[in-house]
């Protein structure tokens, strides 16, 4: 993978930074863009100065990405194509966490010592039936499967495997979505619980209700400002949340799933 080209850009925010981007085609020929902030650039040709170093920079660790090896295991080639993602930025530490977490139970301990270049059709289908024979539902095995597939699909667009051992089988279907709203009852049991267990001063009070009136996810709640609440409006903006990654420099902050301005029952979180 190589970065092809950057510019950079000032935002429209208080200060009006600077913020360098930078484009490469993924293994599947799309495009993708990385971005980096520029705090300390005083104008844009500083800007472009300290983008080019940082684009010369993706373009050495690029050189530096993972390969097959005749001798590399399954787990190697997996866990150094996972962290190569998250170096690059391609994945977010949440994701990275969940990757490992699913490669360790549903993975490696079928396939992790095999060497990664000569896992074949009969390997694959073998894994395949072991997943079923586990009882899994059948959104986790699609999950697991199109995981493991994506790495092979990367070596094998790259030149580095003479033949992908996904190439014919059939990818498990999808289950269908499940209902996961609350019933009226449900939720009548949900709010005499707060009340009762919990003190408008608490944080858990103010949270849950957030989640309950305006639907948001946990980490948009743990993510928000008091400059994101206008209560003369009585609007919240949801500009930010915080990701929870076990094992890699803990929690930390992103961009929220949605960005919109909501308009819960602030009256109710009082």
């Amino acid at each position: 993978m190589k970065y092809t080209t950057y510019n950079v850009q000032q935002l429209n925010r208080k200060g009006k930074p600077w913020q360098a981007r930078a484009k490469y085609k993924d293994v599947y020929g799309k495009w993708k863009e990385v971005s980096k902030m520029l705090p300390d650039a005083k104008g844009k040709k500083e800007a472009t100065r300290m983008a080019k170093e940082w684009f010369d920079n993706l373009n050495a660790e690029a050189d530096l990405m993972p390969n097959v090896g005749k001798a590399k295991t399954v787990e190697a080639t997996y866990k150094e194509y996972l962290k190569h993602q998250l170096d690059t930025g391609e994945i977010e530490k949440s994701t990275y966490s969940n990757n490992i977490y699913s490669f360790n139970k549903y993975i490696k301990p079928y396939l992790g010592d095999y060497i990664f270049a000569t896992v074949d059709k009969t390997v694959i289908n073998g894994w395949i039936t072991k997943l079923y024979q586990l009882g899994l539902s059948q959104n986790t095995i699609h999950t697991t499967y199109a995981r493991l597939k994506k790495v092979y699909n990367y070596f094998f667009n790259n030149g580095e495997l003479l033949r992908d051992p996904f190439k014919g089988i059939k990818m498990p279907k999808k289950g269908e979505a499940k209902i996961t709203h609350l019933t009226n009852e449900q939720m009548d049991n949900v709010l005499s619980a707060v009340y009762v267990d919990y003190e408008p001063q608490d944080p858990m009070y103010v949270g849950i209700l957030l989640a309950f009136y305006a639907g948001l996810r946990r980490g948009e709640i743990c993510g928000l400002r008091w400059n994101d609440i206008n209560f003369y409006k009585h609007t919240i903006t949801i500009r930010s949340a915080v990701g929870v990654s076990n094992g890699v420099a803990g929690d930390y902050t992103k961009n929220p799933k949605i960005k919109a301005l909501i308009e819960p029952s602030l009256c109710c979180l009082s």
